[in-house]
């Protein structure tokens, strides 16, 4: 016959120590505003201002700079450049064309685990 009863573990200073020390750990944690139900996702997506147009506006300057520059440069260079340019632009478009047709038409053999 097996005797079914239960034990229950006595309390150790080792783990009593191991426990105290993570409860000061999380106890020094950021608390979040506790919200109920669909005000979480609305609070935590919250604008803070328009930090999200500074890529936009940093991109339109320099833009508006290349222009800038662009309409000072001679004909000459200006010429010189896009005689450099536009046959780069061509082959760089095709490699990347063919890039993408091989990898469409690469055979795929499906999972294999």
């Amino acid at each position: 016959m097996s005797n079914n009863t239960l034990t229950v573990p006595t309390a150790s200073p080792a783990r009593d120590a191991y426990a105290n020390e993570f409860n000061s750990m999380v106890a020094v944690l950021p608390t979040y505003r506790s919200t109920v139900g669909c005000k979480l996702p609305a609070y935590n997506e919250t604008d803070s201002g328009n930090d999200n147009l500074v890529p936009l506006l940093v991109g339109l300057a320099a833009a508006a700079a290349m222009v800038f520059i662009w309409m000072q440069l001679p004909i000459m260079v200006q010429s010189t450049i896009l005689r450099i340019g536009w046959p780069i632009l061509g082959v760089t478009t095709v490699l990347q064309i063919l890039t993408v047709f091989f990898t469409l038409f690469k055979r795929h053999r499906g999972y294999q685990v």
